[in-house]
């Protein structure tokens, strides 16, 4: 089976093979974990920014009733 980018820039080998080295064997999945978990953070809260600024379209399309330096004025 391929490995993806095991042979990117001339490098070969077995992409475990360099956690093991450091100390880190069987632990591929901890270490994709770290990567993955973080990004699906940031993209469920880019998700619910628009989703708060799409409910936000009908508030923002509605123009003030009286500008408020009629209602200061009258003080």
């Amino acid at each position: 089976m391929y490995d993806f980018g095991v042979t990117w820039f001339g490098v070969g080998g077995d992409p475990n093979g360099n956690l093991a080295a450091l100390g880190f064997s069987h632990q591929g999945l901890q270490d994709e974990l770290s990567q993955i978990v973080p990004l699906a953070v940031i993209i469920i809260i880019i998700i619910i920014g628009v989703v708060f600024y799409l409910l936000g379209t009908k508030t923002r399309q509605q123009t003030a009733a009286e500008p408020v330096s009629r209602l200061c004025r009258g003080r």
